[in-house]
């Protein structure tokens, strides 16, 4: 298995927030999740609902490619698998909650994603039939990525933090073991990818400030790559070797840009 593929993935952290747009009120919403982005019905600068954005993972199994995904084409958020040619669609999952954010396990016997069905959106593992609960603490554990081996999952969540703030985490690939990486006291942390079964590169969004950093695992200590200033309203995150891919926009429209850069944070550069 010598890839993983993933959409884009769009955070939608919009200016209500809170910390931006004061006036914003309370039923307005913040996006948080990695494959919602907001709506703003009423045109007031707030959302006012969350979407779904169909995502993907794939990874190799022989010379087959399979994909793991998210659709609404049933009526609600759901994961799917079917071949890399778009044959043996499966539906994987199929109750009134909302599943989000699939990955396989580096082996490709397992998906891990993000599920409501508890009452609050808490990670599973799915292999079969053999369905098992991995988290269980705070009101939203999303975007889980298995490292390289397959021993650690990283996820971000808001377990023992106020609604709405997010930090990264990792646990052990059965659930146990479960402890905070970052401290953004100003902001929040996204979108975590292993780079090695030690290393971890995810965002960091503050009011005006959008960073990506890469954080070892045993150690905690941070290595900033590269910092873009700006009000952020979407953004994404993925790694693929040595390059992070991100989507980054700083508009009033939104409208997204795609960049990369390597991790020393050299090249840096527009598509």
């Amino acid at each position: 298995l010598e890839k993983i593929l993933r959409t884009a993935l769009f955070v939608g952290l919009a200016s209500c927030s809170g910390v931006d747009e004061p006036e914003c009120l309370d039923e307005d919403i913040l996006c948080p999740s990695s494959n919602r982005r907001g709506v703003d019905d009423d045109n007031d600068g707030c959302y006012d609902r969350c979407v779904f954005i169909d995502e993907g993972v794939g990874v190799d199994s022989g010379s087959l490619l399979k994909i793991v995904f998210v659709s609404e084409r049933d009526g609600n958020a759901e994961i799917y698998s079917m071949n890399g040619d778009g044959t043996n669609l499966t539906r994987l999952t199929n109750n009134t909650s909302k599943e989000l954010w699939p990955d396989w396990s580096p082996d490709g016997s397992r998906i891990i994603f993000s599920s409501d069905r508890s009452g609050t959106e808490q990670i599973y593992s799915l292999s079969g039939g053999d369905l098992r609960q991995l988290t269980n603490e705070g009101t939203y554990n999303g975007l889980p990525a298995y490292s390289p081996e397959g021993s650690l999952i990283a996820f971000e969540s808001d377990r023992f933090l106020e609604p709405g703030w997010w930090e990264i985490h990792i646990m052990n690939s059965d659930g146990t073991n479960p402890r905070r990486l970052t401290e953004t006291p100003s902001g929040v942390s996204l979108s975590p990818r292993f780079i090695n079964e030690n290393e971890v590169v995810y965002m960091t969004l503050e009011p005006r400030n959008f960073r990506i950093e890469q954080m070892s695992i045993h150690d905690s200590s941070v290595r900033n790559v590269v910092t873009l200033p700006g009000t952020i309203h979407f953004s994404s995150l993925d790694v693929f070797g040595g390059t992070v891919v991100f989507s980054y926009s700083t508009d009033d429209n939104q409208t997204q840009d795609i960049y990369t850069v390597n991790l020393d944070g050299s090249s840096l550069m527009r598509i």
